[in-house]
């Protein structure tokens, strides 16, 4: 399993939602290529479905033909002496050699 650590992009407009999450708690992916910004965008959701922001355009990129193979988690919010949060996050990757 491939695993890539990662910031979520946008997360300023949705800090309520974040609020919302803990360390560890599983985040749900989903393609957005109805975003004005960029076709291959993918969203990322609590598991409620409220946004918190998306990936980056260029491992969304990278990630966009793989999503069922993908589960996101939380890691850590930042930023906690600023009014701005952000929010780490792990992406594991199921390769084909995983069981």
């Amino acid at each position: 399993m491939k695993k890539i650590m990662s910031k979520v992009k946008g997360i300023s407009q949705h800090q309520d939602v974040l609020n919302t999450v803990s360390e560890g708690d599983k985040l749900v992916l989903e393609k957005e290529p109805d975003n004005e910004f960029d076709k291959n965008a993918i969203k990322i959701m609590t598991e409620t479905k409220q946004t918190l922001g998306y990936i980056s355009r260029n491992l969304a990129n990278e990630l966009k033909n793989q999503l069922e193979n993908i589960t996101c988690h939380a890691l850590t919010k930042t930023g906690q002496d600023y009014d701005v949060h952000g929010l780490n996050i792990q992406l594991n990757i199921k390769e084909e050699n995983d069981e």
